[in-house]
């Protein structure tokens, strides 16, 4: 099982279904013991299940995923989840969702148990063929050893190597460092994942980040407040999307240097995850809150 991953993104990516953004990004849908259009290191083989539902305390929604890395009577298998296939005979993970957009972080909620050493493991992929072969021109990796026993907010930056579109996607998320060895007893929960986007025409570097001073109260029904530090006079524009892409509130946000406050009422949204964003051609910030 350990040369599952020499490296992350030596995979295939394959287009199966097109998707907008992550495809069950709140783990709210199984089937067969699996989050739908996920794919999982659950080995009927081996009477080995490494990926569950968790019901209690999920960050959003009714459920969240459950990642462990367990024993078998062969070998160890770390607990995986992976937008693509996982082939338990060849220890290798091929497949992905079409995806022609360019995302700059992958965000999303996590707690982690790590067992000795070990590591969890968060990897994106954005592919595209070129000259008939797949090429990643898009990637981000987070991997830490440190516990986190409330749900916490990561964000990893995704790397381009390339100013084209990519047209495939993979997100593969482990409970144990898969460059490395498995420990069993690593235990990762991740929920409400989520991708961040820069403004069209605008690259990072390019970027100066806002501070949202505090969004409050969230999670909220209702009405909510939203507090920002802008650095000089300006207009902002104040939009809200849903977690399959839509953007469901748009306005206009006259500025004074210094903090400014967004009053946003929720009343005609249906509960879920929602993210916010505060950006001009020059500033830019994206958080997230939930309506109750």
């Amino acid at each position: 099982m350990k040369r599952i991953f020499t490296t992350l993104f030596a995979v295939l990516f394959v287009a199966f279904t097109y998707a907008q953004n992550i495809p069950n990004n709140e783990f709210e849908n199984w089937t067969g013991g699996k989050p739908n259009s996920w794919d999982a290191t659950n080995i009927s083989l081996l009477s080995v299940t490494t990926v569950t539902e968790e019901t209690a305390s999920p960050q959003s929604g009714s459920k969240s995923c459950k990642i462990e890395t367990k024993s078998s009577y062969i070998t160890t298998i770390p607990g995986l989840i992976t937008l693509g296939t996982f082939d338990y005979m060849s220890q290798s993970i091929s497949g992905g969702i079409p995806f022609p957009y360019r995302p700059s972080k992958l965000k999303g909620y996590y707690k982690y148990s790590p067992s000795g050493a070990d590591q969890c493991f968060i990897g994106v992929g954005l592919s595209k063929i070129v000259g008939g072969v797949r090429d990643t021109i898009g990637q981000g990796l987070l991997q830490s050893t440190t516990a986190v026993t409330t749900w916490t907010l990561f964000e990893q930056d995704i790397t381009w190597t390339s100013t084209d579109d990519p047209d495939s996607l993979n997100i593969i998320i482990s409970s144990s460092n898969l460059t490395g060895s498995y420990v069993v007893g690593s235990i990762l929960y991740v929920d409400s994942l989520f991708f961040e986007f820069l403004p069209v025409g605008m690259n990072q570097e390019d970027i100066k980040t806002l501070d949202i001073l505090a969004c409050y109260p969230n999670p909220f029904s209702g009405n909510t407040t939203i507090n920002f530090a802008s650095p000089e006079n300006a207009v902002y524009e104040f939009s809200v999307m849903n977690m399959i892409g839509v953007e469901v509130h748009k306005a206009q946000v006259n500025a004074k240097a210094g903090e400014n406050i967004i009053n946003f009422s929720a009343a005609d949204l249906p509960t879920g995850l929602y993210l916010f964003s505060v950006k001009n051609g020059k500033y830019c910030k994206t958080q997230s809150f939930i309506v109750r």
